[in-house]
């Protein structure tokens, strides 16, 4: 998949279909989801919000765990590079990561 990072604040919008994904309020300081038929996972660094059958199989998650259960193996360093071993032909991944001194950040997986 290819990778696409950015610093938050940022709105995503899907790379296939251009529906707004995350909207943002500033002010408060919290973000709000709308998916699209596109996306396959949406993850942050304490667990999945949301992951396809599809994202089950290659990470090898019983899909009966409940989202913020999933824990991540131990040969990776989290939920971002969990993501990045998800492999699909034409997937986009975009990483919205706080700032580069505070890398963490919320995962959205995207097929076509």
């Amino acid at each position: 998949m290819k990778k696409i990072e950015q610093i938050w604040p940022t709105k995503v919008i899907c790379p296939f279909c251009n529906q707004l994904i995350q909207t943002l309020d500033e002010e408060e300081g919290f973000s709000d989801y709308k998916l699209c038929e596109h996306v396959i996972y949406l993850a942050h660094d304490e667990g999945f919000e949301f992951r396809t059958d599809e994202v089950n199989k290659q990470l090898k998650i019983d899909p009966k765990e409940e989202n913020m259960d999933i824990e991540f193996p131990d040969e990776v360093c989290g939920y971002d590079e969990w993501t990045d071993l998800i492999k699909i032909e034409g997937g986009v991944k975009i990483a919205t990561y706080d700032d580069c001194t505070n890398p963490e950040g919320i995962y959205f997986g995207f097929k076509p």
